[in-house]
């Protein structure tokens, strides 16, 4: 589910008419979205690193909600939501 909003987030924002305002909500919603992605990869190979890759998720996943949740636009707030 972050995953999918944090990327719906980075493209809608890419299409925003004012980019260079959501510069930072698009970066922290790639960073987000990565690092979601990794962590369900790495759980589902039985890394061993789980509890450290877990604090990163974690710290990027609440920048992420907490830039986003600054943005009125429909797609931020979901992301936002989700996030944290």
């Amino acid at each position: 589910m972050i995953v999918r909003a944090s990327n719906h987030c980075n493209d809608a924002c890419l299409k925003e008419e004012h980019v260079n305002m959501m510069l930072k909500c698009i970066r922290l919603d790639r960073e987000c979205a990565d690092i979601c992605s990794f962590f369900a990869q790495a759980i589902g190979r039985g890394t061993p690193f789980i509890s450290e890759l877990a604090k990163v998720c974690v710290k990027i996943c609440e920048s992420c909600g907490n830039e986003c949740k600054k943005h009125d636009h429909k797609q931020c707030q979901k992301c936002a939501e989700a996030c944290l």
